[in-house]
């Protein structure tokens, strides 16, 4: 079963303004909200939920997922590498997520100026306002088994010529991929 989730705002803003079983409800409620949207609640685009509107937007979400199996030695991981495959920051994450994101690799440009919200008093978070890189959620034993994880799918991105050209990021310098491999494996 479904459920929509009419969503408003980002980042520390986002917040859930109501939840419907009901998809034409919750359409219903977005258009009342959002009285300046040509539609009141946007296109929608199976897998990412509906597009951002002025004010609120409905997500999708299945009821009851299947708990993901993971094998009892793995952790969760984020890892943030550069193209030349210098690891700038690697933070655990929850097993959960990282099992359900580990086929998602997202590239990011330089900040430039840009706020940014990693540390500006820790050195190597700081690198990640300044270099291109990559962000992939990894199972891995360790830290250094996490890296090796994330480098291996560096080397095999651009081997293969998938390292997005400038013209490919979007107005926030992002773009994100799917690991096809990791996406088999499930």
């Amino acid at each position: 079963m479904k459920i929509y989730a009419v969503a408003q705002g980002d980042y520390s803003d986002y917040r859930i303004e109501a939840m419907f079983t009901d998809l034409e409800k919750a359409k219903d409620y977005c258009r009342l909200n959002n009285p300046g949207a040509e539609d009141g609640y946007g296109e929608f685009d199976s897998g990412k939920g509906y597009a951002y509107t002025p004010d609120f937007r409905i997500e999708e979400y299945d009821t009851d997922p299947e708990v993901p199996t993971v094998p009892k030695d793995l952790f969760g991981f984020n890892v943030f590498m550069s193209r030349d495959g210098e690891t700038a920051v690697v933070h655990t994450h929850s097993i959960i997520t990282a099992q359900r994101y580990r086929h998602k690799i997202s590239f990011v440009k330089p900040r430039q100026g840009r706020t940014s919200f990693y540390d500006r008093s820790n050195a190597e978070e700081q690198r990640l306002n300044e270099v291109e890189y990559m962000q992939t959620m990894v199972l891995a034993r360790d830290k250094a088994h996490a890296i090796k994880i994330a480098s291996e799918k560096r080397a095999q991105i651009l081997a293969l010529g998938r390292w997005p050209a400038d013209t490919e990021y979007d107005r926030y310098g992002k773009v994100q991929i799917e690991d096809e491999k990791e996406k088999e494996n499930g």
